[in-house]
């Protein structure tokens, strides 16, 4: 089983976590401004999109933000 990953902040560093991870690892991309979450949905098919940290770190799709 691979580690299932959530981004909290898709700016700049954020972008360079994801180019690191496997594709599809990440479940859930978080940000206050949802249009910088596109990247990690479309490198991770079935990526969760939202701009809240709480979802984000409760949420049952992820091992580790």
């Amino acid at each position: 089983m691979s580690l299932r990953v959530a981004i909290i902040g898709c700016g700049l560093i954020g972008h360079k976590r994801l180019n690191l991870l496997p594709p599809g690892s990440v479940m859930v991309a978080c940000d206050t401004q949802l249009d910088r979450c596109r990247d990690a949905r479309r490198k991770s098919p079935g990526c969760i999109a939202t701009d809240s940290p709480e979802k984000t770190v409760s949420s049952r799709y992820v091992d580790a933000v």
